[in-house]
């Protein structure tokens, strides 16, 4: 070969190398590696396959696997029958997505890791904060590959959620089941066969803009989907309506029907989408040399519970119980799981194979934002609270005002009770409300503004 054959070898080469990496600038929706693989030391071969699974949005009472009369969860009723630890009782140190994840990949409580809201009447969120170690970065130091793939835009560089992985592929919308499993196997594409993996998944099809029910089911009926108006709300929505409270009881019930419908229809495909990527991980021989997989969710929903949708702004039980669930290959992996359990301790699970010694008492935060306060009045999300778990009795303090719930004899909660003043979980629910507060008192960065933009893109927040 010539000289001048070999700069035009070289120069194809080159150029089909460029227009590689510009396909992979412009892959649809924003789907781009955060990083390059950068070896940071070097694990055994032999150690097992991590991985974490969100299951976003799914609340534990619509999971058959926790008795629900629907079939919304045949696949994790099957991993319980094979013996993985499940609980349905685990409750989420969160209200939405940002605050739980950031949760979930620190250990932290909420105001310790400062992502999530500011109070009214700032138009500004926190991002996680750039000291604390977060899972990815401790497995990235073990030497193992660390990939994100998520089906919710806020698990992104923004909001912080990325720091760690090599590759973080997410989208600037909601992206739900094929399109979630293409990314996974994209994702896969950038392994290293000689590094353990350590994959986390967020499976979000449980979250609204809800797809069309298909007819044939079976259990539960065709039906169109819907996506809550939540840019600049149209007063004619039933959204709208039905949070300012301006439906007729017949309406109320007909629109609950169908979000309910929607939803269940959303957990049973977070469901399956699950399986589906498990068995495109042993097909890809991710688990052939042995697995822990952790699943948990980072919340609930509101369907009409206590006159409200969505979720955020509150600590009900239908926004902050969830599941959790520790599967695998290695022996000390827990046979059972407590309740009621911080799911915070996933993060344990993911990291170690075990829960701690001593485990956390369960707490979660909500915060306040002038959103919902302006598109639905009626006092809604203008208030701070904490609530924190003690066995069967939860204490919840919004603002100043403090009760208890009995859940064994009160599980919906509409029969507050007095607090005694000797309580032993006072002291902890004091201490975070107090935490809270305090969080709130640094000003904020050009990050926090640019997590309102992100939230903004997602539909969490209105554009005004």
């Amino acid at each position: 070969m010539t000289s001048n054959q070999r700069v035009t070898v070289l120069a194809s080469l080159l150029l089909g190398l460029l227009a590689w990496l510009g396909w992979q600038a412009y892959l649809p929706e924003r789907v781009l590696p955060s990083a390059v693989f950068t070896t940071v030391g070097r694990a055994s071969p032999t150690q097992p396959t991590v991985i974490f699974v969100v299951l976003d949005t799914v609340r534990s009472d619509h999971l058959s696997a926790c008795g629900y009369e629907r079939p919304t969860s045949p696949n994790l009723e099957r991993m319980i029958a094979e013996g993985a630890a499940f609980t349905c009782g685990a409750v989420s140190p969160a209200s939405w997505t940002v605050p739980s994840h950031a949760s979930y990949f620190t250990g932290l409580d909420t105001p310790h890791h400062g992502a999530t809201f500011a109070p009214p009447p700032a138009e500004y969120s926190f991002v996680l904060r750039d000291d604390v170690p977060t899972l990815a970065e401790e497995m990235l130091a073990r030497g193992y590959q660390t990939i994100s793939v998520s089906g919710n835009p806020l698990v992104q560089e923004t909001t912080g959620l990325t720091r760690g992985f090599e590759v973080a592929l997410h989208s600037a919308d909601f992206i739900f089941d094929a399109q979630l499993l293409g990314r996974l196997e994209r994702a896969l594409w950038w392994h290293a066969d000689d590094r353990p993996l350590f994959l986390f998944l967020n499976i979000a099809d449980a979250h609204e803009p809800w797809p069309d029910v298909p007819a044939g089911l079976g259990w539960v009926e065709a039906a169109e989907g819907m996506a809550y108006d939540r840019g600049t709300p149209n007063p004619e929505e039933p959204f709208v309506r039905f949070m300012r409270d301006e439906m007729t009881p017949e309406e109320r019930t007909a629109l609950v029907r169908r979000v309910t419908d929607l939803y269940d229809y959303g957990v049973w495909r977070a469901d399956d989408v699950l399986a589906r990527a498990l068995t495109m991980l042993e097909d890809h021989g991710w688990l052939e040399g042995g697995y822990r997989l952790v699943l948990t969710s980072d919340h609930g929903e509101h369907l009409g519970d206590r006159g409200l949708l969505d979720h955020g702004r509150y600590l009900w039980e239908d926004v902050v119980r969830v599941p959790l669930l520790v599967q695998g290959t290695e022996d000390g992996l827990p046979s059972a799981l407590p309740s009621p359990l911080w799911a915070v301790h996933a993060r344990d699970l993911a990291r170690d194979g075990r829960l701690p010694a001593e485990l956390e008492p369960p707490r979660s935060h909500a915060f306040p934002n002038t959103t919902w306060q302006q598109w639905f009045g009626r006092g809604l999300g203008e208030s701070f609270s904490v609530a924190v778990w003690q066995g069967d009795d939860k204490l919840l303090q919004t603002d100043d005002a403090i009760v208890r719930y009995d859940l064994a004899s009160d599980p919906n909660e509409q029969h507050p009770l007095a607090v005694p003043e000797d309580h032993p979980a006072l002291e902890v629910l004091a201490d975070g409300m107090d935490a809270a507060l305090t969080h709130f008192g640094r000003e904020p960065t050009d990050a926090d503004a640019q997590v309102i933009e992100a939230l903004k893109a997602a539909g969490y927040l209105g554009d005004d």
